[in-house]
Parts: C-alpha cells; sequence; structure tokens
C-alpha cells in the first residue's frame, strides 16, 4: 500500500524523523499540502516515504541536511 499512515501515524513519524522541528511546523506541512495524501472512505492517508519527500517540499530543511546537501551536490555543481 502506497499510503498506509492515517495522520495520527504520520504526525508520529515526523515527529520521531524531525525532533528539532516544532509542532507548528508540522502542522503547516499538513495544512500547506505539503505530504503527499489520498482520501479513501473520508480518511486520509499518508504517502510511505513522507519523511523522505519532506526535504522536496521543504527546502529550508533539506539546506539542514548535509547528506542530501553532498548527494546531490554533484547535479547542481553543473
Amino acid at each position: 500500500m502506497d499510503y498506509p499512515y492515517p495522520e495520527v501515524k504520520a504526525r508520529k513519524l515526523l515527529s520521531e524523523a524531525f525532533p528539532g522541528i516544532s509542532p507548528s511546523t508540522i502542522d503547516a506541512w499538513f495544512k500547506g499540502k505539503k505530504l503527499e495524501s489520498i482520501m479513501v472512505n473520508g480518511k486520509t492517508y499518508y504517502f510511505q516515504d513522507l519523511v523522505k519527500n519532506i526535504y522536496l517540499r521543504d527546502l529550508k530543511l533539506a539546506r539542514q541536511n548535509q547528506r542530501l546537501i553532498d548527494r546531490y551536490r554533484i547535479y547542481f555543481a553543473r
């Protein structure tokens, strides 16, 4: 299943993955549609790679991840 996480589980995963991020920022990710989701029978489910994908949606957060910067530096150094 590509969208296995209800909102409670998605919030928990994000909080665990980004302990330095405030709850208000996580709320903004949900409200600002920064997380891929689908609606099934009136309930929202979030994408299985939501933790990885938030780096693609939040540039400020991506700039804080040195491993990510090093990985993609080769593409942007051209």
